[in-house]
């Protein structure tokens, strides 16, 4: 018996078996993987994206076409972030600037 919060953790134990709970699980182990931390904020936003599309396809929308939305919203949202880089940069340079010269 493991008595945790940590939802890398609690991911790791979970034996799943549906491909949707099976991809959130590998999501969260990359997220674990890459960054240490945020398994939470996976978790979340996997269940909101599928939450939304089980609205979607209610209303009687087509798999297809839902897929297609999320990889349009993914494209808009990659722009985004890419476009702003350069000011992000500007800041996180100035920042290690300041923090260097206080030392």
């Amino acid at each position: 018996m493991i008595l945790t919060s940590d939802a890398a953790t609690i991911m790791r134990e979970l034996d799943v078996i549906h491909p949707a709970a099976k991809l959130i699980v590998m999501a969260c182990q990359q997220q674990e993987a890459e960054m240490g931390d945020a398994t939470n904020m996976v978790i979340v936003l996997a269940g909101e994206l599928l939450k939304k599309a089980e609205e979607l396809l209610r209303m009687g929308l087509k798999t297809s076409d839902i897929v297609q939305g999320y990889e349009k919203a993914q494209s808009f949202a990659l722009r985004t972030i890419e476009g702003k880089l350069p000011r992000i940069n500007a800041l996180m340079s100035s920042t290690d600037g300041f923090l260097q010269s206080s030392k």
